[in-house]
């Protein structure tokens, strides 16, 4: 909006307005997920626009990345309706809170039931005929095989069927579940799906896949993969059970014969008694259009009017447009993309779906059970070769097979390198990792990770000092070796004591810990050697001569150690030194750092306080708060002008600084009450900062695309391509003074008292800033809707018009 001139953008608002005080009716605004989609859509809109009888309703198309998007943005208002089929019904309703309006109908063969009628595919478990399972309970530790992890119908669904009937037990979440009941499938592309973000699903569920390298468990290149891969798959013996649609089994029979049978819930049947509702692990619902749960009963009953009419005026072959025809030469796309385009190709008629009645209530139910399951505790190994990887994954199988083990959901994480392993148990993204002392010192130091396990070699030899016990150490030993000879010409025959000085040292290697790092630490630590400079200097000064292989070409950088040494003594160039790595391996100082989960010197290097409060501020944001773009809220802190801080921020700042966070206080009690907050945020002050200028400076178009705005509205080509009259209304009286603002003011006014108060604890972090949010949130929501409509209209006067015809 800031790259059009004022005249410009002033005649545009009031084009917008007049449209708006002319409709008779609100938009549709269909909401579609691709290019080709996006044509058919337009084509589709004009001729129910113009084409279509009363009541002539504004139709507009708004293309989005996914489904997903769609629905969010049908849910926040920024388009009507959008079609979704399978798992995005579920998805639709339950997290987005959708309403139903609508469900394609295909051609029907005489004679299918009413039940039948509304589902589009209903899941059949299919084995041969002899073979010895003869009911559900039968399936537990047998093979399956599954046309892939997208497809509903072959694997979730059958499975969330099972777990709902008590056939499968909950064993954490519907895909941990699977895993313990079944001995081993093939679920192509489970393991690159969104299931597998925890990198906890077994190897053992592609392990009946029939393709190599690439294409191995692959959603659609695999051997074994799609309805025919998965028949396939059972018919050369890989699976003993494979689960397919109602649809498919008469292709099936042609292709594979008539040798098998339908598992039921106690019994079998043939395959033509696929009708049989014993035989049914579950349901699909037809396609669905799904609409905002806000819009009005009046709205989706004449908008279903006018679709169901359409239908009888736009599906045959006498109109040059057809709404269930996608292969049209007019749509400028591949051929191979010209199927299914908004409706399926088989769809011939729209049903109407009853509000007073549940919709598709056994799928939801199946579903539902599914979702509610919680996951099993996570152990995540993070190793960084592939041989390590391999280890890892085959330890995973068997730890799910292995009873008490397999109560811990086990994951392999592949990595670069062990810091980036390091790294991965610091964030969160996996749990554990296996290192070496260096390493353990690095983990600790610079990661805060605590070490909890130790791996002890000797268990079954004969130690040093006689004793095969397992001993608890956690030590490995590293002795100095010198001459006979050279001792009693040095230091005579009585000596208690050497004098290391003036030596010559032989070691085996830079990159030998226990002949370089852990005897020079020693020395270091306990003040044998001075410390003079860098590690090399002092053993330079120490000693007389030297011989360290690999010193002379060793790449500082690599070293976990001596990389931090290399520039030693000059300020924030180093984070360790020897002293500390002598102390890090001595086990009272490890039960001591664990028990106060700091390592030695955490807190020194990584969080002074003002990194403290930085972290605070940056990480307690509350969830409301987590999908603003952060630059938007940097924009608004660096724009905001001197008389809001001098007048509001300020004030509140002083205002907090009497507080006394540290006594009990009463959850409920506020830091302030509304009243102040109005007393201090008046008209003058937010008039000063809402302008023109400011909007333009603050909602670019890279923001409000961060903010999940459609690219329809932000795109600035207002006369190339269509702009519903409702969306400025929507974005400056609903979306902007209802949610961005208070939850931009909330985070600027947030972030910026807090650095104020350096002595803060971490329990008022944890109890009380959450709640100022809180309050700071709920008080703006509550008060700028009610202030910013009549600033809006005193700095852009043409926004009065529109403002008045809402």
């Amino acid at each position: 909006i800031g790259n059009v001139k004022q005249p410009t953008m002033k005649l545009f608002l009031l084009l917008l307005a007049v449209a708006f005080a002319n409709a008779s009716l609100d938009p549709v605004r269909w909401c579609v997920t691709s290019e080709c989609e996006l044509q058919k859509c337009q084509r589709m809109a004009t001729e129910f626009r113009y084409n279509m009888g009363e009541p002539h309703w504004e139709w507009s198309c708004i293309l989005a990345s996914s489904t997903e998007q769609c629905m969010k943005w049908v849910d926040l208002g920024y388009a009507d309706v959008v079609m979704t089929r399978g798992e995005d019904i579920y998805t639709g309703m339950r997290n987005y809170h959708l309403k139903p309006i609508l469900y394609e109908l295909p051609e029907l063969k005489l004679g299918v039931s009413k039940h039948m009628k509304s589902w589009e595919e209903i899941s059949v478990a299919v084995v041969p005929k002899d073979s010895p399972i003869s009911s559900w309970e039968d399936l537990r530790g047998v093979s399956t095989c599954h046309a892939s992890v997208y497809e509903p119908t072959s694997f979730k669904l059958p499975v969330c069927h099972m777990i709902h009937h008590n056939i499968i037990p909950s064993r954490g979440n519907f895909m941990e579940s699977f895993v313990h009941f079944f001995e081993k499938s093939c679920v192509p592309g489970v393991l690159r799906s969104y299931l597998n973000y925890n990198r906890t699903i077994p190897s053992s569920v592609c392990e009946l896949c029939g393709s190599e390298d690439r294409e191995y468990c692959h959603e659609y290149l695999d051997k074994y993969s799609g309805w025919e891969g998965a028949s396939r798959c059972l018919a050369e013996g890989k699976g003993q059970v494979t689960f397919l649609p109602h649809y498919y089994i008469e292709t099936f029979r042609e292709k594979f014969g008539r040798d098998y049978k339908l598992v039921c819930r106690d019994t079998t049947e043939e395959l033509d008694s696929w009708h049989v509702k014993s035989c049914h692990m579950g349901y699909l619902p037809r396609p669905t259009l799904l609409c905002s749960h806000r819009v009005s009963e009046e709205y989706i009953s004449t908008l279903q009017t006018l679709l169901i009419n359409a239908v009888k005026t736009y599906s045959s072959k006498v109109r040059t447009f057809d709404m269930f025809r996608s292969d049209i030469d007019d749509y400028v796309c591949k051929q191979e993309y010209k199927r299914d385009l908004i409706f399926k190709d088989t769809c011939r008629d729209l049903v109407r779906i009853d509000s007073e009645k549940q919709f598709a209530s056994d799928f939801f139910q199946i579903y539902d059970t599914c979702e509610a399951l919680q996951p099993l505790p996570t152990a995540r190994f993070c190793v960084s070769t592939d041989e390590s990887y391999e280890k890892c994954r085959l330890m995973q199988k068997y730890f799910f097979k292995t009873e008490k083990v397999n109560e811990i959901s086990w994951g392999c994480v592949r990595a670069s390198s062990q810091m980036e392993c390091m790294k991965c148990v610091h964030n969160g993204t996996c749990d554990i990792v296996s290192t070496d002392a260096m390493q353990t010192f690095i983990g600790g130091r610079e990661f805060l990770l605590q070490p909890f396990m130790s791996q002890y070699f000797d268990v079954f030899e004969t130690p040093i000092d006689g004793r095969r016990v397992y001993d608890q150490s956690i030590y490995t030993y590293t002795v100095g070796v010198m001459l006979k000879d050279t001792v009693r010409r040095r230091f005579g025959h009585h000596l208690t004591w050497v004098d290391l000085k003036d030596l010559n040292t032989c070691h085996a290697g830079i990159s030998e810990p226990s002949s370089f790092h852990y005897p020079i630490g020693w020395l270091l630590a306990n003040g044998t050697i001075p410390r003079i400079g860098s590690i090399f200097q002092s053993v330079d000064r120490f000693f007389k001569r030297s011989c360290l292989p690999g010193a002379r070409d060793w790449d500082m950088s690599r070293d976990l150690i001596l990389g931090y040494e290399f520039n030693y003594g000059f300020n924030q160039t180093y984070f360790a030194n020897f002293s500390d790595w002598y102390l890090w391996n001595m086990p009272s100082t490890w039960t001591w750092f664990t028990y106060q989960n700091v390592t030695p010197s955490f807190l020194r290097h990584f969080y002074p306080i003002e990194r403290e409060v930085e972290r605070h501020t940056r990480e307690s944001t509350l969830p409301y708060f987590r999908d603003l773009p952060m630059d938007l809220i940097h924009r608004l802190k660096t724009h905001v002008p001197r008389t809001v801080y001098e007048r509001f921020i300020g004030p509140l700042t002083e205002h907090f600084k009497h507080y006394n966070f540290y006594q009990q206080q009463d959850p409920s009690t506020p830091f302030f009450t509304p009243e102040f907050i109005r007393e201090m945020l008046t008209p003058d002050v937010i008039r000063t900062m809402i302008t023109p200028e400011f909007m333009s400076e603050i909602f670019t178009p890279e923001v409000l695309y961060e903010l999940d705005i459609p690219q329809e509205f932000i795109s600035g080509r207002y006369t190339e391509r269509y702009f519903p009259h409702s969306v400025m209304r929507y974005l400056l009286a609903d979306i902007f003074p209802t949610t961005i603002l208070p939850k931009v003011m909330t985070q600027v006014l947030y972030q910026s008292i807090v650095p104020h108060f350096s002595d803060f604890s971490d329990r008022v972090f944890q109890q009380y800033m959450p709640l100022l949010q809180s309050q700071l949130y709920f008080q703006f929501q509550s008060y700028l809707p009610e202030l910013l409509p009549k600033i809006l209209t005193e700095t852009l006067p043409i926004l009065e018009e529109q403002l008045t015809v809402e």
